[in-house]
């Protein structure tokens, strides 16, 4: 704690909570490096963060994010994140009583510019050019190509594709059950400094809830891609394992991006695909089911995943449509 709580300065208070956020709440390391980016994105070197958190106003707030935004280089939510941090600052002064209101609360962030919104299109990948991508895809048996595949055949997060265990796979029944997800997280030293990545397997799902917990179909064609991964890996406990480890997220997104220029296609990160998928198998009255399919605890999140949609027959075929036939 700083021995002079009235004279702590923004700067001194932000790199107290971090470590507060790291020891006594649940927070993820992730999420602390998320902060860490906004905060050095925002506020790092700035004359706001050399300022005795008593002296910081509701006017001093607005004057600042005036300046930050008069160029319209942030969207709303990028400013939302930064407001985020601050409010979490804010709210730990109070806690601690070093401060009794927080300012954060009395500025209105609607009066700010904004940059505005990417088109729902842009950035995605196309049929033609994922017909492409996976035909080049279908004569290289590699872990990364065989994983890439497989993500184009399931509504699957690329943390959930690179943890997939063999025992996961019911063959009689055609089914991949999805019960953990691989991550990286670099974890906060005392120093503020990040240890180096580490994969980390855990047996919860993105968002921390049981709507991640499910079981998805398997076609010809991923039945295929799974039994090509086997002859690689006959012994493994992972389905992927090159090099006898499991992926990383970057390595897969380099390996996609290696491969994207290789057959002539636009590159897309991993995410990507996901937003593929839920448009190609979306029928205008399946959003239910997808959004199941997806993971996802409320439709609203699957409704952003919809880009060009293309209308089909039912939740089966949605995994039909996934990819491409022989």
């Amino acid at each position: 704690k700083a021995e002079n709580c009235q004279n702590i300065t923004l700067e001194e208070l932000y790199a107290e909570w971090l470590l507060y956020k790291r020891d006594y709440t649940s927070v993820k390391a992730k999420t602390i490096q998320e902060y860490v980016s906004e905060w050095n994105r925002f506020f790092k070197d700035t004359e706001l963060v050399k300022m005795k958190i008593g002296e910081i106003k509701p006017i001093t707030l607005i004057r600042f994010f005036r300046e930050a935004t008069k160029d319209r280089q942030f969207t709303h939510k990028r400013v939302s994140n930064a407001r985020s941090v601050l409010n979490g600052i804010m709210s730990y002064a109070i806690e601690e009583e070093i401060i009794s209101h927080n300012p954060v609360s009395d500025v209105n962030f609607k009066q700010f510019t904004y940059k505005p919104l990417e088109v729902q299109s842009d950035n995605v990948f196309s049929r033609d050019d994922t017909h492409k991508l996976l035909n080049y895809l279908r004569c290289i048996i590699e872990p990364y190509s065989l994983a890439i595949q497989l993500s184009f055949y399931l509504f699957i997060r690329v943390g959930e594709t690179k943890a997939i265990r063999w025992e996961d796979i019911d063959y009689n029944n055609r089914l991949v059950y999805l019960h953990r997800q691989a991550t990286c997280e670099r974890t906060l030293n005392d120093d503020l400094t990040f240890s180096s990545r580490k994969v980390k397997v855990v047996n919860q799902m993105k968002g921390n809830t049981s709507h991640g917990f499910r079981k998805q179909f398997l076609t010809d064609e991923a039945l295929k891609i799974l039994h090509k991964a086997k002859e690689l890996n006959p012994n493994g406990i992972y389905v992927f394992e090159p090099n006898g480890e499991i992926m990383t997220t970057d390595s897969f997104n380099r390996r996609l991006k290696k491969y994207c220029k290789e057959a002539g296609v636009p590159y897309h990160s991993s995410h990507k695909i996901r937003f593929y998928n839920a448009s190609t198998a979306f029928d205008g009255n399946n959003l239910t089911t997808l959004s199941y399919l997806m993971g996802h605890s409320e439709t609203a999140t699957t409704l952003h995943y919809l880009r060009n949609v293309n209308k089909r027959k039912n939740d089966r075929l949605a995994f039909q449509n996934l990819g491409i036939s022989s």
